[in-house]
């Protein structure tokens, strides 16, 4: 019985890889057929008997994972229909600069997930809540599309990002506070949004570039005591922020500031002008009233 049992296990060994050989093969090929394969730019192996390994853009970890790097290759499809890229064990996914369109699917077991990059597409809607159930993700930046909605509090799950890139899109809203508590965290852009409110502090030791220009922000956490932690390349310019804010702000993040809320600002000019209007209404009554005035005299008098 024993050596019974000793066979089976050594068989199941040796069909195994078999098994996710054909995984992998299945799912490489689901992928092909959902992103126009046929129109890609290259695609050297993809669909033949050879090792997946060798296909134009794979490539294989020593842990069993794969990486996916199809860079302005004419990709096309919808994204939401891609879901079970992130189900399967993948350590990179980068189809940047390719025609892919649509939303974030719902991912259900993206652990073995380190790598996303989706700039230069044409996608749009939310950033799915499941994403962040990512928690090993390291680099993610979805640069050039147009993603909408808030970024989720629950970016802390991102425990190990160090590269974040949300430049150019449409995303609105606070920024987190949790954002400030990804100590790993060495380049994050969120330039070219929507974003407003009270920007957070983000800078951590050893960071590269923070990068949150052309949004709407009108006040920020910092205080003098950042200065020995602003990043080599940090960009807080174009903003809505309220004076006073730190000297560094302005000398080392090109960042200025209004002397009150903008709005105030307009409303005061509003009022000043009907104050004027107004001065102007009263000094024709006070003509017009004085021609009367004179008129009636010298109707008396002659």
């Amino acid at each position: 019985k024993i050596a019974k049992m000793r066979s089976v296990f050594l068989l199941s060994l040796l069909l195994f890889p078999i098994v996710q050989c054909q995984d992998v093969r299945g799912i490489l090929q689901k992928f092909y057929n959902s992103t126009g394969g046929d129109q890609w730019k290259t695609k050297t192996g993809w669909n033949s008997p050879s090792d997946v390994c060798n296909w134009h853009g794979v490539s294989c970890t020593k842990e069993g994972t794969l990486n996916l790097d199809l860079v302005q290759n004419s990709l096309s499809g919808n994204l939401s229909s891609l879901g079970f890229l992130f189900d399967f064990p993948f350590n990179r996914l980068n189809f940047s600069g390719n025609s892919i369109v649509g939303n974030f699917p719902a991912v259900s077991n993206c652990t073995s997930l380190e790598s996303v990059a989706l700039d230069d597409n044409y996608l749009d809607g939310k950033l799915h809540p499941s994403l962040f159930n990512c928690t090993n993700l390291v680099h993610f930046t979805i640069r050039n599309n147009k993603i909408s909605g808030n970024l989720s509090k629950n970016v802390e799950n991102w425990k190990r990002i160090e590269y974040l890139d949300l430049s150019f899109n449409q995303m609105e809203g606070s920024i987190p506070s949790q954002l400030g508590g990804l100590k790993g965290l060495g380049h994050i852009n969120l330039s070219s949004n929507k974003f407003e409110g009270r920007f957070p502090s983000l800078a951590q030791e050893g960071m590269t570039l923070l990068n949150a220009s052309f949004n709407s922000f009108n006040s920020m956490d910092y205080k003098d005591t950042f200065d020995s932690r602003i990043p080599p390349r940090c960009d807080l310019s174009h903003n809505a922020f309220i004076c006073p804010i730190p000297g560094w702000a302005t000398s080392n993040c090109n960042t200025t500031c209004d002397a009150m809320w903008p709005g105030a600002s307009i409303f005061f000019t509003i009022v000043v002008g009907l104050a004027i209007i107004a001065s102007f209404g009263h000094l024709i009554y006070f003509f017009v009233n004085m021609k009367k005035v004179n008129d009636s005299y010298t109707k008396i008098k002659s």
